[in-house]
């Protein structure tokens, strides 16, 4: 069941009034009230919020990485969709420290966040200057540019967990590591410049703010309808006519004809595909959801014919809602993974894989 802080309940009965005949997801969590543990003092959302922003915005950008030590509790669980789970300060400080070797000058820029109980879910745009060694792959001097989605809880004032999500396939062809051809280079498409923009609906400034358990409702009608069920229809009741489909890999994309044509694309590769929230949480106009995807490979993908291979990916969406309909749709999501389970190529260069099997892997 959703654990929307106290509202569960009232949103367990609030989703099958709107859902219906839609079904009810498999069953997910979210946020908690921050309850402390033993004598450890209760945080707000937004002091959640400030803590994991420091891991990155003081950690990170300020090559700190002692900032760990009072943010992140001592057992934290690190969860990369491209490196094995790990646990502990050491692991993750390894993590980041590969990456600020790699790129010296890194910044994470914050574009958007959602905090709700214990859970809170970030949105960076991330910069760096490939200047050193990254993980086996020698200096190239190149700017490299991704998104880094995050999904973390918080307990005792420090992050106990963290989910950690990019662009993937972006990123490695601005390493120049990329598969020429196959479905990863068409996935990631062509440099995808700047940010679109989404076009709001004209009578949004007059729309009353949404209750967080009427936003997950329209959320939850994308991930049930949409995807799961292959209703393209249903998109006109909720998505707004100019909003944003952020594309996981590639340039961004406006309207729901061209977001029909995105979403297919996969609902086409996987026909069984089936979309779980695992953790959804709401702050404003805004939805935050971890989530896993499984399916069959059974029709084509990008050019890649079927291979009747089951796949299991992860990803994070973050969701804008206004007069009802969703206005934006951003998505990072584990599109090796996908792609490596059906054996199509991701990469060039064979040696971009580290001596003890791992990839050019999340930060």
């Amino acid at each position: 069941m959703y654990r929307h802080g106290k509202s569960s309940a009232l949103l367990l009965t609030g989703l099958v009034m709107l859902l219906g005949s839609a079904g009810w997801p498999t069953p997910v969590t979210a946020a908690q009230p921050a309850t402390p543990a033993g004598d450890c003092q209760a945080t707000t959302p937004a002091e959640n919020l400030a803590i994991v922003r420091s891991f990155y915005e003081e950690g990170v950008n300020g090559a700190d990485l002692s900032v760990f030590d009072r943010v992140a509790a001592p057992d934290i669980v690190y969860y990369g969709a491209t490196v094995a789970d790990e646990s502990a300060l050491d692991a993750l400080k390894r993590i980041y420290g590969e990456a600020l070797t790699g790129f010296p000058d890194i910044q994470y820029t914050l574009l958007t966040s959602v905090a709700d109980g214990d859970a809170v879910a970030l949105r960076y745009r991330v910069e760096g200057v490939h200047s050193g060694d990254f993980r086996g792959l020698a200096p190239t001097g190149n700017t490299i540019t991704w998104n880094h989605t995050t999904f973390a809880h918080v307990e005792c004032g420090r992050i106990s967990e963290m989910w950690a999500e990019i662009d993937q396939l972006d990123r490695l062809r601005e390493f120049g590591i990329l598969a020429a051809e196959g479905p990863a280079a068409r996935m990631a498409g062509t440099a995808s410049g700047l940010a679109a923009t989404p076009m709001m609906p004209a009578q949004s400034a007059s729309c009353a703010l949404q209750s967080p358990e009427e936003t997950i409702a329209i959320v939850d009608r994308v991930r049930a309808e949409v995807y799961n069920t292959g209703n393209f229809d249903v998109m006109l009741e909720i998505f707004a006519e100019g909003y944003l489909h952020g594309s996981a890999n590639g340039p961004d994309a406006i309207g729901i004809a061209e977001g029909a044509r995105r979403i297919g694309s996969f609902v086409t590769a996987l026909p069984d595909l089936e979309w779980t929230f695992d953790e959804v949480i709401a702050e404003g106009d805004r939805v935050a959801a971890r989530w896993t995807t499984r399916g069959t490979h059974d029709g084509d993908l990008l050019g890649f014919a079927p291979t009747g291979k089951p796949v299991e990916f992860t990803g994070i969406s973050f969701f804008t809602i206004r007069c009802g309909k969703v206005v934006e749709f951003q998505t990072e999501m584990d599109a090796s993974g996908l792609l490596e389970q059906v054996g199509a190529p991701v990469r060039s260069d064979k040696t971009a894989r580290r001596p003890d099997g791992r990839t050019v892997s999340n930060e």
